[in-house]
């Protein structure tokens, strides 16, 4: 203000504006209130942890959900803070600092490729809904319970890791069969649940791969989608049913995947301050952040941290 090649008003008239309108604001505030200041919902403080941190972390189970005004869970109007609330938010900031925090040395990246005759579900199972053929393993039912978890694959460590499935549709007039990929066992953090829907081609296996973030001693399951259900497979028996199934070849499991060492988590919270060993009772291989100016290195961690929630400030 103004345009541009327009003069400025005199400053008596910008003062005589302004006057107004801190009048006109005063008498707002004296017939309807104050806004109110509201918290972050446990989303809105997830999104903000997870953009501040660089970590994959999910906050739904640790939070107590959020009261909601008008429908809507984001207006301050509904919020409380209580010592309850404040307590679990303290350790959600806990849980997080942990997971963004790297106290030991780099895992080893692992590549093994799986077959489903190995597994559990196939080897243990009473229902005839499975063919095997070599290492290949042909599934006919949808039932919920008969979807193949690859329990060889059983992580001690949380992070990226690559999927490559090989899967054809077998006995389907030439149409694909369509299998459904999620993540199986209890998850602290992370998106969990549905990986996603692939389509198998008809007897031409073809390879999917995707990357997902996994728990600690968490696997996937497969399944088919839209076949028959156990029931109906196992009176005829897998060998001899001729409807359509889905072929898995093998499943390639390589992780966990890291760009950098620390990874980028922790260079948000402590830069390239140097890590040395500091074994406990219980973990030989422990490291921690060294500094040799204590009090200087957490002030510059301190500003440099800031920059990002305050950048905006």
């Amino acid at each position: 203000m103004p345009p541009k090649a327009k003069p400025r008003p005199a400053e008596k008239d910008v003062q005589a504006l302004a006057g107004w309108i801190d009048a006109k604001a005063a008498a707002t505030r004296l017939a309807h209130g104050r806004t109110v200041v509201r918290r972050l919902n446990r989303i809105e403080y997830q999104n903000t942890v997870r953009d501040l941190l660089g970590i994959d972390v999910d906050f739904q189970e640790m939070l107590p959900a959020d009261s909601s005004a008008n429908g809507f869970d984001n207006s301050g109007e509904a919020h409380h803070v209580s010592s309850f609330l404040m307590e679990k938010y303290l350790e959600a900031a806990d849980t997080a600092l942990g997971l963004a925090v790297a106290n030991g040395p780099q895992p080893p990246i692992v590549k093994k490729r799986y077959t489903l005759k190995d597994q559990h579900n196939v080897k243990l199972s009473t229902e005839s809904v499975y063919r095997i053929q070599d290492d290949t393993v042909a599934l006919f039912s949808s039932s919920a319970w008969n979807a193949v978890h690859i329990y060889q694959f059983y992580p001690p460590d949380r992070g990226r890791y690559r999927f490559r499935i090989s899967a054809s549709a077998i006995q389907s007039s030439g149409k694909p069969v369509t299998y459904c990929v999620s993540v199986a066992g209890k998850r602290m953090a992370g998106k969990s649940g549905l990986v996603g829907y692939y389509d198998a081609p008809p007897e031409k296996p073809s390879v999917v791969e995707f990357v997902e973030f996994m728990e600690p001693r968490t696997t996937i399951h497969i399944l088919p989608y839209g076949l028959a259900g156990a029931q109906t497979v196992h009176k005829i028996g897998a060998d001899k049913y001729k409807g359509p199934g889905l072929a898995v070849q093998w499943v390639e499991i390589e992780g966990p995947l890291n760009d950098t060492w620390p990874p980028e988590s922790h260079r948000r919270i402590f830069g390239n301050l140097e890590q040395k060993p500091s074994p406990v009772f219980n973990n030989s291989k422990r490291v921690e952040v060294a500094s040799n100016n204590s009090e200087a290195d957490a002030e510059k961690i301190l500003r440099a941290f800031a920059r990002g929630p305050f950048a905006a400030a």
